[in-house]
């Protein structure tokens, strides 16, 4: 059976673990493009994420939103907004990306990929939260 220090420490641990692991894919995929150095300053980098998401999250609210444990409503209020920003400068940075890559007369692939994603998991929570999930 599973205690409630098992379960805050495992969420606790999420944010930074996720991190490290990520870390190690960047520099695993880099190293095996040719740019080893690229790789470990992209570990470097999520590592110090993950450490500084550790530390914060034990001294600091703030701290708690990035490890993805909000203590009150406020703080969950403020993770939302915060979510919906970066939803908003992404999208606008795909649009962008696919004109600029259009007006120097090149496909926009990769940003219109990334526009049908977005696009398409925005209708499907939608429909799902129409549907009462």
């Amino acid at each position: 059976m599973t205690t409630l220090g098992e379960t805050n420490m495992v969420r606790r641990l999420a944010v930074p673990i996720t991190a490290v692991l990520l870390g190690a894919a960047a520099w695993a995929a880099q190293a095996l493009g040719g740019d080893f150095l690229g790789g470990a300053v992209s570990f470097a980098i999520l590592a110090a994420y993950g450490i500084l998401v550790l530390v914060l999250s034990s001294r600091s609210d703030v701290g708690r939103v990035l490890a993805g444990d909000p203590p009150d409503e406020r703080y969950r209020a403020i993770d939302m907004r915060a979510l919906a920003a970066v939803g908003l400068v992404l999208i606008l940075y795909v649009i962008g990306g696919f004109l600029w890559e259009q007006a120097h007369g090149r496909s926009g692939a990769p940003f219109t990929l990334m526009g049908a994603v977005a696009g398409l998991t925005y209708l499907g929570f939608v429909i799902y939260g129409r549907l009462g999930g």
